[in-house]
């Protein structure tokens, strides 16, 4: 936004000169109004008054030297003049002397604490500086004084976006739009705001609107392409990603964005010169870096996505995406070595600096590599584990003069995190769970994120008295679960409109009810909560969630279980949890592994994503006996067991919960409201009712896209976890026949990859080389090599105990 020169009138003394000077500038004749100047400093040289207006009168002609000069006479004259520095320091800026732009703003603030012009150009200042805090506080000091000025509340706006609290900056960002109905940016920006918050399709009105004031608006055009992307609209997204590209052909962002949508379009060698253009421009940007290196991974060029990505995470050690991509790159690279040579140099960082080596990230990548062969991983775990940030650092002061720590544990230690298995059910254990009166559960997935990275940061950053309300905007969807905006979830997930997702909308007898919940009586209930102690951590502050989100509901019950659905979350994310939870216990829903996995990649299959299909395979392979599960206490539920024998279930896992058995859990309920069940299941139907243990589910036949020969490579790899979960009867004959007979087929296309390379229209070659077909493969024989040696995954994780006669 560019700077304004405030309006000289009001500074100027009673003589009729200058007032009448002054009127000229204000109707627009400066020429008369610098001529009647040029005549009262003919006679007084050293007029400030007159000074300053030749200076604004030069800042609007667009000479900012000839300006400065002029109110530098006048501030020397007049040092007391908070309006002579202001427009001192725009013309100053002007000349691209930042540093001493906003020295003049901050002098003119000393003098006059309220003006709203030094204050708008010091949150300018700050804004670039990357001080944003600093700057919604200068520029809502503006507001105070000019709360009309669509300039001052479009910045407004824009800062506290970045603050991470868009619903606030909404009103700003819609009242400028409304103020200047004319003005692109102020539409453009409205429309980023929206986007942040959930609401697409009116970001993308905004963008549209934008774009017919001025069709040659780039930003529109840009933020046009990303929700367009977003919608999965990728051949439109490419067009308007080039048409702002043709308006400023060097925007490294925009050339970042068209090479990501031209990757996923297939189209790998315009992606790479889109990247690499990217960083001719910016070589120090690790984003550019990374990119560079999926587009080399899909091309089959493995030693050199290593290198980009490693320049990405010596750029910028905390992305974890960037060591996640790095450590898929580095298995695939030690898998396609010779079997002898497997192992050496697994890790190589050899372009990795002292910092990158000492990061989060680092640990994780090991361990990521180490979790290969679990049963060797326990060190790597460890290490990961010690690598988190100090939880001394995220602790924050509430300084009560009486703390007393006990009050935390009142809320209940008894903590148990729910997980999945592919496609098994924990949405209808979690439905059954809810409304048990000893148990504390908030609705759905919600809050599988809370422990990513990076979150606790932001909700802290107001301190703890504003933590409720930043948790409350940030997890909208609990108070409100008809909100569109997104949660933090797995990196790179789009949780946008997720209560409507797991079918928290249509609940009750009539699937016309919702969940609401008044945050103002949650934020209060919390900081009553928070207020005895000394200091609050992501632990404390997690259980407090709980407890007040059960007050604010008017629940009178004790509560003695936090049932939290964990679901499926990031490497950071399960370590997070786990350090400060060290004695929760796990329960995993399992179900028959090839129905379970045929399932949970069904839709993806359908969409053509290989990448996601491949992704789901590996998790499952590796989730029955990870590491997590031999330092917790654990047990799995077979989904099976839930629907045939769901009395004898139930009542055992209530033993194992230590809760009584309760009608509540026959009942498919959320917040009490009765849950129709996943939307996205193939079972579901909007017009019919479900029947709550129907074993349509676990008898329905697999086929649809595993073939014999795909069925016959994935029965072998779960065969230790089928044989403990009673899904097949012990066979090792046969076992050791399937597991000879399978090793030679790891290196062809299963047949499901033939039937997607097809589809998608890649040939076989180019199917092979790329990443997640190499790192499918390196995980099978990982899993296969385990199963050679021992006859089974040592420290699988174990079924619940059932007794059903």
């Amino acid at each position: 936004m560019k700077n304004k020169p405030a309006s000289a009138g009001a500074a100027f003394d009673s003589r009729a000169a200058l007032v009448t000077a002054a009127r000229h500038h204000k109707s627009g004749r400066l020429g008369e109004a610098e001529l009647l100047l040029r005549r009262i400093l003919a006679a007084d040289p050293a007029n400030p008054n007159a000074l300053h207006a030749l200076g604004i009168i030069s800042l609007q002609m667009g000479n900012a030297q000839r300006a400065a000069d002029l109110i530098s006479r006048a501030v020397a004259k007049d040092d007391g003049n908070a309006e002579f520095h202001v427009n001192l320091g725009i013309a100053l800026i002007d000349m691209g002397r930042k540093d001493d732009g906003l020295a003049c703003f901050n002098r003119a603030v000393s003098l006059k604490p309220s003006h709203a012009l030094a204050n708008y150009n010091i949150g300018l200042g700050q804004l670039e500086q990357g001080d944003v805090s600093g700057a919604v506080v200068s520029f809502e000091k503006a507001k105070r004084r000019q709360p009309n000025d669509p300039d001052i509340l479009m910045n407004l706006g824009l800062a506290v976006i970045l603050q991470g609290e868009t619903g606030k900056a909404l009103h700003n960002l819609r009242k400028a739009a409304k103020l200047a109905p004319n003005n692109p940016a102020a539409l453009t920006n409205l429309g980023n705001a929206l986007k942040e918050e959930g609401k697409p399709d009116e970001a993308l009105a905004c963008y549209r609107e934008a774009l017919a004031l001025d069709p040659d608006h780039a930003d529109a055009h840009y933020n046009e392409g990303l929700i367009l992307d977003q919608f999965g609209r990728l051949n439109e997204s490419i067009v308007c990603y080039r048409r702002a590209l043709s308006l400023r052909p060097n925007d490294t962002m925009v050339l970042s964005n068209l090479g990501t949508a031209l990757l996923e379009q297939g189209n790998i060698d315009e992606a790479l010169d889109q990247f690499r253009h990217a960083l001719a421009i910016d070589p120090s940007f690790a984003k550019f870096h990374h990119n560079l290196g999926a587009a080399l991974s899909e091309k089959g060029l493995f030693e050199d996505s290593a290198a980009a990505y490693r320049k990405s995470v010596t750029l910028s050690p905390d992305d974890l995406i960037a060591w996640k991509n790095l450590g898929s790159v580095t298995k695939i690279l030690d898998f396609l070595k010779p079997r002898d040579d497997r192992g050496d140099g697994m890790d190589p960082s050899s372009d990795l600096d002292q910092i990158a080596r000492l990061t989060t990230g680092h640990a994780l990548h090991l361990y990521y590599l180490a979790s290969f062969i679990p049963l060797e991983a326990t060190e790597s775990f460890r290490n990961a584990m010690a690598a988190l940030p100090r939880m001394a650092d995220e602790t924050i002061d509430v300084g009560s003069a009486n703390a007393d720590s006990s009050k935390a544990l009142d809320l209940g230690d008894n903590l148990i995190a729910l997980h999945h298995f592919g496609r098994s059910g924990t949405g209808l254990l979690h439905s059954l769970i809810d409304d048990h009166p000893q148990i504390s559960t908030l609705p759905s997935i919600f809050l599988k994120g809370f422990f990513n990275s990076g979150v606790w940061e932001m909700l802290a950053n107001g301190g703890w008295r504003e933590l409720p309300e930043r948790f409350a905007d940030q997890y909208e969807v609990l108070f409100d679960t008809t909100s569109p905006k997104p949660v933090p979830g797995i990196l790179g997930e789009n949780t946008a409109f997720l209560g409507k997702h797991e079918g928290m909308t249509n609940l009750g007898e009539g699937r016309d009810e919702n969940i609401s919940l008044n945050r103002q009586a949650f934020c209060s209930e919390a900081r009553r909560l928070m207020k005895p102690l000394d200091k609050v951590d992501p632990g404390t502050f997690f259980l407090i969630v709980h407890a007040a989100y059960e007050k604010a509901f008017g629940t009178t019950l004790e509560k003695s279980v936090v049932f939290y659905h964990l679901h499926r979350g990031e490497l950071y994310t399960k370590l997070n949890f786990l350090r400060y939870f060290p004695n929760s216990r796990l329960v995993m829903m399992v179900r028959e592994p090839i129905q379970s996995c045929e399932s949970w990649v069904r839709d993806v299959f359908k969409a053509g994503d290989y990448d996601k299909v491949a992704a789901r395979i590996r998790t499952m392979l590796f989730d029955i006996d990870e590491v997590v599960y031999q330092a917790q206490e654990c047990v799995g539920v077979r989904l099976e067991d839930l629907k045939m024998y769901p009395k004898e279930t139930l009542k055992s896992l209530c033993s194992w919960l230590g809760v009584q058995e309760a009608p509540s859990l026959y009942h498919m309920t959320a917040r009490g409201k009765k849950w129709w069940g996943d939307p996205s299941s193939p079972d579901y139907d909007p017009g019919k009712e479900m029947t709550l243990f129907d074993e349509k589910s676990i008898n329905r036949p697999v086929g649809a896209i595993f073939s014999d020969r795909d069925q016959l490579v994935l029965r072998t790899l779960f065969y230790p976890f089928s044989v403990r979960f009673g899904y097949r009867e012990p066979n090792p004959v046969e076992f050791e026949k399937d597991l000879e007979e399978i090793r030679p087929l790891f290196d062809e296309m299963m047949d499901f990859e033939i039937a997607m390379s097809k589809r998608l229209k890649v040939d076989h070659a180019r199917f092979k080389r790329s990443a997640a077909y190499n790192l499918l493969r390196a995980s099978f024989t990982h899993r296969w090599e385990v199963l050679n040696k021992f006859k089974e995954y040592p420290n699988m994780i174990s079924p619940l105990e059932i007794a059903t006669e």
